[in-house]
């Protein structure tokens, strides 16, 4: 964890805490109870954002799309190894979309050009596989004949492959609940989960380059 910690607060007061080497360890100077809700606060920068892919951004040709993708929070979330619930907070230039694990709470357009997404996941997951993808996206949504609300996501100046790309997606969501005798993917929060489908490019992209996010991140043990 190569980050600087600028400040941690316990329920919005200031606290000890000691950083060593990935390790950071945090006294609340208080007895934690069970079933208690606490708040913590950690103010930091991560100078390496590994897991963190920007590809685009410092293209002198302007040929490669500009994107920023993590599939892990490892190097530049405080990264924890459990099952948790998250709520994601991301603002980003409103001229890009932008989408992370579970379901989009709200999208609020800023006075700065910039626009803050939410997104949460209410039951506990791997919080490794939390995500973040923010490129120049289109989406278009709709329900299957299960009431599955599906949402695919597509590259605007690739429209015209939408139909061709997404043709057998309802099919594709049948079959794997006839196999599985399941409804896909699991009633979590009193209904289906969105399925989201991208457009994506089919190699990684290059390390990364510079760019600005400001992510607020709630997360609540189980």
């Amino acid at each position: 964890m190569d980050m600087d910690i600028y400040k941690v607060t316990f329920n919005e007061l200031p606290i000890q805490y000691i950083k060593r080497n990935s390790t950071l360890t945090i006294y609340p100077g208080q007895f934690l109870r069970k079933d208690s809700t606490y708040s913590i606060t950690i103010d930091y920068i991560s100078n390496h954002p590994t897991y963190l892919y920007f590809s685009g951004w410092n293209d002198p040709a302007g040929i490669k799309r500009k994107q920023i993708w993590a599939h892990r929070p490892v190097t530049w979330l405080p990264y924890l190894d459990d099952r948790l619930t998250v709520d994601m907070n991301v603002t980003f230039d409103n001229h890009y979309k932008v989408f992370s694990n579970g379901e989009r709470i709200e999208v609020k357009d800023n006075e700065d050009g910039t626009s803050t997404w939410h997104y949460r996941m209410n039951h506990p997951h791997p919080y490794f596989s939390t995500a973040l993808v923010i490129g120049d996206y289109l989406y278009r949504s709709w329900e299957n004949n299960n009431g599955l609300p599906l949402e695919m996501w597509y590259y605007p100046d690739q429209a015209d492959r939408f139909e061709t790309t997404y043709a057998y997606m309802d099919e594709m969501i049948a079959f794997f609940e006839q196999e599985t005798d399941l409804p896909y993917p699991g009633n979590f929060t009193g209904r289906h989960l969105w399925w989201i489908t991208f457009m994506a490019p089919w190699k990684p992209p290059p390390p990364r380059s510079s760019a600005i996010i400001c992510l607020s991140t709630t997360i609540l043990l189980p």
